[in-house]
């Protein structure tokens, strides 16, 4: 690997320490406290100093691109996360540019790591586009081979929609990343959703409202993934996959909750959503907007609804109890919320305490 660095891609952190002349992170306070400081309304999670990203950085980069047909949201999470895991070890910058469906800088913005490119900076330079959708087999050739040679021009366009963390985890150079610090896959992936992503103003703003309702009382959740439906009638059958079963859940859910207690569902099916509103009436509490499928809802696609998507799979990463369905969307959900309690999986008529990371 080449010895040439540049100085940082950590954007400007917000404190300085005069005694030292070194820049920290202000910390949040603890997840869950409903205030301007709890870390849900700036951020994807607590960082401390021990987990920022790598700094020292060649003139190289690796960026995550979505320009057509790259998935839905979580499977576009799993090509960020697997492309910027990529850029830590090699001492690259990363980059991120999603514009099909809509702009992804519109509802989320960078936190620690600048992944907004200026193009100017690439001028010149080799380039190669790596298009690794639905390619699992990608995943051999990152265990067995050479990164710098599988990555051997200077700008890398990683197109993929797969989750590769696991094959990285085997190279030797992944034990280097100081932050990494023995995590489970799991946790790197919220440790990167903390380095990477924060919620662009107008999208916290209408975070911040949904969290105003709930009036610090408990929030138990479920993800519904139906698959075609008349809402997404572009989506794929998942009959047979295990989808949950309506029925089952609300007979779980009700057994788990209290008075007091608010309910949140997200769903990709309005039939669905129109269920749980009529069952759970005044204890259930929305992001309002269209739902949508952001690879599969065709050209008149709706931006409202991608807001909608990142702020619900966000949502579910907060609850105090989760059920969710055999669906990257859930999951991924499951990687941020950072625990494993009182974390179950619906498939068909049975729901199960899993594990985060459980398949």
């Amino acid at each position: 690997m080449s010895q040439q660095t540049t100085s940082t891609q950590l954007l400007q952190p917000q404190r300085v320490n005069s005694s030292t002349n070194t820049l920290t992170l202000t910390q949040p306070t603890t997840v869950g406290a409903s205030s301007s400081t709890d870390p849900h309304f700036t951020q994807y999670g607590h960082l401390t100093d021990s987990v920022l990203p790598v700094s020292k950085l060649e003139d190289k980069y690796i960026i995550y691109r979505c320009t057509y047909f790259c998935g839905g949201l979580a499977d576009r999470q799993k090509g960020i996360v697997t492309a910027y895991i990529i850029s830590q070890i090699l001492r690259r910058k990363f980059g991120l540019i999603m514009t099909m469906g809509c702009e992804f800088s519109n509802y989320v913005v960078p936190n620690v790591v600048n992944w907004i490119v200026d193009p100017a900076a690439l001028k010149g330079k080799s380039t190669e586009v790596k298009r690794l959708i639905d390619n699992s087999r990608f995943g051999k050739t990152l265990k067995d081979g050479k990164l710098e040679d599988i990555f051997s021009k200077d700008v890398t366009y990683y197109e993929g929609n797969i989750n590769l963390v696991v094959p990285l985890m085997n190279k030797e150079a992944f034990l280097s990343l100081p932050w990494i610090n023995n995590l489970t896959m799991p946790d790197i992936y919220k440790t990167a959703f903390a380095q990477l992503f924060k919620f662009a103003s107008s999208t916290q703003k209408r975070y911040e409202t949904f969290r105003a309702r709930l009036r610090n009382r408990r929030l138990v959740c479920a993800h519904l993934r139906m698959g075609k439906s008349k809402t997404i009638p572009a989506d794929g059958s998942r009959t047979g996959k295990g989808r949950p079963d309506p029925k089952a859940l609300i007979t779980f859910l009700k057994a788990k909750i209290t008075p007091s207690d608010i309910v949140f569902i997200a769903t990709d099916s309005d039939e669905v959503r129109e269920v749980f509103r009529v069952v759970f009436s005044d204890m259930l509490i929305e992001l309002e907007g269209k739902i949508v499928h952001i690879d599969r809802s065709g050209k008149k696609f709706d931006c409202s609804g991608m807001e909608k998507a990142i702020l619900d799979e966000y949502v579910l990463s907060t609850c105090d109890t989760l059920v969710v369905s055999n669906s990257g969307f859930s999951t991924v959900a499951t990687y941020i919320r950072g625990t494993d309690d009182n974390l179950y999986r619906a498939l068909d008529t049975t729901i199960s305490n899993i594990t985060r990371g459980q398949r």
